[in-house]
């Protein structure tokens, strides 16, 4: 992996300073992650997130929590055991369990932790921590006071040899210079201050407004009665909204590995659920629904000819094509469920693909 070393500096200066200038806020944090059938990835990503906290400093207090939400492989007693290895080195792994969906896990760990005013930080499951990828978030607020979120840089794993398909639908991490400048945040890492997602299960956390609009839409399979579902989808709007799009930053120094998607079936899968999601949310929250218009929508950053090599000309009008159909099977299918000839019966449909084993992890890497 590659590490930013040139990081190292600015934490070990704080290893020895007088810690009490510190906000409280600040040294007293809850790392959390949620895992539903991550058997492949999750011992990896635990020894990863492991090595990541040793670097903190220690007047930092963590809690560390792992919510299994809904789990029907061997996650669990992978986790169990991880949960002994780590006591050894005096690591207090924590296991919990939630009601399948993420943001229920996220919410679980965040009633489950004794510290209230902390800053929390959350993790996919089936990632790859660089070592000084929390110090690096934990960093970023003492630097800015009035971040809301920061978030890790995403690097992708593919194999050794990347198929046509997958250059085209990972365009924008093979040629970020093609992607224009991004508001929203990614969900695989992130810290935040305010976790202000309602649960819609209580009716004391729903408007009137959003009742009506669940009592109305009831029968069209947006299941708007489980409130947001999406956790990056929902904040990123959540966050700009209430304050402001520069309080939501990438933090270089923070990095993260993953497994993309590498067929079109996940891709249609992965596209499906961003659309319904933005569908749900502008109806639930349509004060929300000009930052994606304005703000969030993804495009392609349109370059002189001359400064594009010819092969990328060529993906890029392959990933126009692919995402026009990929458009088209949604609407047909959004038909389909209408007039009650197909049922969708899971919104977040899980995507196969990226949950494969880290093996050869180093050297199946692309830089």
């Amino acid at each position: 992996m590659n590490i930013t070393e040139s990081f190292r500096p600015e934490i070990e200066k704080l290893y020895n300073i007088d810690y009490s200038l510190i906000n409280q806020e600040l040294r007293n944090i809850t790392i959390g992650i949620a895992a539903r059938n991550e058997e492949n990835a999750i011992r990896k990503m635990l020894d990863s997130l492991i090595e990541s906290i040793e670097i903190l400093p220690k007047w930092v207090n963590y809690e560390l929590f792992i919510c299994l939400n809904n789990c029907t492989d061997n996650t669990e007693v992978i986790v169990d055991i991880a949960v002994e290895d780590y006591k050894k080195k005096k690591i207090i792994l924590q296991k919990i369990h939630s009601k399948p969906g993420k943001i229920e896990a996220q919410g679980k760990i965040l009633q489950s932790r004794k510290n209230n005013e902390g800053l929390t930080f959350f993790f996919d499951a089936d990632i790859i921590v660089d070592k000084y990828c929390i110090s690096a978030l934990w960093l970023s607020y003492i630097r800015n006071p009035e971040l809301q979120i920061s978030y890790a840089k995403v690097e992708p794993v593919y194999s050794k040899t990347p198929s046509l398909i997958e250059k085209i639908i990972n365009l924008y991490f093979f040629y970020p210079y093609l992607r224009n400048k991004r508001y929203y945040f990614y969900g695989r890492a992130f810290g935040i201050k305010d976790w202000n997602v309602p649960d819609f299960s209580q009716s004391g956390q729903v408007s009137c407004y959003q009742q009506e609009c669940i009592a109305k839409r009831n029968n069209d399979n947006l299941q708007l009665e489980r409130g947001p579902l999406v956790d990056d989808i929902y904040l990123s709007r959540y966050i700009a909204h209430n304050y402001g799009l520069t309080t939501i930053m990438e933090v270089k120094e923070a990095v993260v590995n993953f497994i993309p998607i590498s067929n079109l079936a996940d891709y249609y899968y992965g596209s499906r659920r961003l659309w319904l999601e933005l569908e749900r949310l502008d109806i639930l929250f349509p004060e929300h629904a000009y930052l994606q218009k304005k703000f969030f929508k993804r495009k392609i950053k349109w370059l002189s000819l001359k400064e594009i090599p010819f092969g990328v000309k060529i993906l890029i009008c392959l990933r126009v094509l692919v995402d026009g159909f990929t458009k088209l099977a949604f609407i047909i299918s959004k038909f389909l469920t209408n007039i009650k000839l197909i049922h969708t019966s899971e919104i977040w449909k899980p995507l196969a693909t990226t949950k494969k084993y880290f093996n050869s992890f180093e050297e199946g890497k692309n830089e």
